[in-house]
């Protein structure tokens, strides 16, 4: 309850939203790890040779760069940019859909229009990260999804998902580049992340 109390108000994210927002950043994450998660190449481990007689290599996938780089990009607030609150079934969700715009008040008593939506999102990220900052370079050291990432940040430590399973009853697909969310197909296109798995 404490860490509920404290992400909610350090984040500044209604209740009815968190959920949403969590996996909002969960596909951020994923979007990240995959950009950087082509390359093949391994890292110098220290200067030391090991019982080989080799200076140990690690691959870049599971590096310490990687966790940084992917944790510096996390909650970069132009990814955020396009992001609404809509509303569909009195259910409020964050999408890139310009149709059911939410037109009711949230549970802090804010008119959508009222809201920075990308600098709500960007401040609720930016507050996860600090508090499961660690976590989150265990599941990038580890090469994990989406997936895991809603699992361990949105489901069992900051609890904004628990007991629930797609927040977004109308769930839209995500730009692929930071650029995309100008192009007017990008409605019609799906992603393997936008579907709902069933087992969360």
């Amino acid at each position: 309850m404490f860490v509920w109390v404290c992400v909610m108000s350090q984040g500044s994210m209604p209740r009815e939203l968190a959920c949403s927002a969590c996996w909002v950043v969960a596909r951020r994450y994923a979007k990240i790890m995959e950009q950087t998660g082509l390359s093949e190449e391994t890292i110098q481990m220290g200067h030391r040779l090991d019982v080989n007689n080799k200076v140990p290599r690690k691959k870049y996938r599971e590096s310490e760069l990687r966790a940084i780089e992917v944790t510096e990009k996390l909650c970069e607030k132009r990814a955020f940019r396009d992001y609404q609150i809509s509303e569909f079934n009195k259910t409020k969700y964050f999408s890139l859909s310009k149709s059911h715009i939410a037109s009711t008040k949230d549970s802090d008593g804010y008119w959508p229009h009222e809201r920075d939506v990308p600098r709500m999102l960007h401040n609720w990220c930016s507050f996860v990260l600090e508090q499961y900052e660690d976590e989150i370079e265990t599941l990038i050291r580890k090469d994990l999804d989406a997936k895991a990432f809603r699992k361990s940040i949105c489901k069992k430590h900051t609890k904004a998902c628990k007991g629930k399973s797609n927040p977004n009853p109308k769930p839209h697909p995500i730009p692929t580049s930071e650029t995309d969310a100008t192009n007017p197909t990008l409605e019609t296109q799906t992603t393997k992340d936008a579907s709902v798995p069933s087992e969360l």
